[in-house]
């Protein structure tokens, strides 16, 4: 029997370089999709998302290495991304379901149904339905009809 079981080797930290770095930029240059940019790089993914949250916990410190660098750097590219795909969905406002579907599913931190901004529209339609409901549009808080205010 084996001492150590089969799969990935615990504890192994690999080293990002300069070199790995450019390439990556690269990588996401091209693709937002970390898997893709990865084996652009010829990297694993696992180390490229080690990589990745090593840099976002030194630039969420204000500490400058070569990982909050990567971080900051697949930040940027998303954002390009997001900005490419609000100004596709503008441009064809008759056939926005797809770029939106895409929005919520490849960046659902910013636009997915959990979304702060997407559950603060949640609320104020459920808090507009309710007002319609009791009157309240009218200018009536007592839910009476509008025929029957003075």
């Amino acid at each position: 029997m084996l001492a150590n079981s089969p799969g990935r080797p615990k504890g192994t930290k690999k080293v990002l370089t300069d070199a790995i770095l450019l390439k990556l930029k690269e990588g996401f240059a091209r693709s937002i999709v970390l898997r893709h940019a990865a084996l652009y790089a010829g990297e694993t993914p696992y180390h490229v998302d080690d990589w990745l949250k090593q840099g976002e916990d030194d630039a969420n410190h204000q500490i400058s290495s070569i990982y909050s660098q990567l971080f900051l750097s697949v930040g940027q590219n998303l954002a390009k991304k997001v900005a490419d795909y609000i100004e596709t969905l503008e441009a064809c406002p008759k056939n926005f379901q797809s770029i939106t579907w895409l929005l919520a599913n490849c960046f659902r931190k910013e636009f997915g149904t959990n979304a702060d901004e997407i559950q603060e529209l949640i609320r104020n339609i459920d808090l507009l339905s309710k007002l319609r409901q009791g009157g309240l549009i009218n200018g009536d808080s007592q839910n009476e009809s509008p025929q029957q205010t003075t």
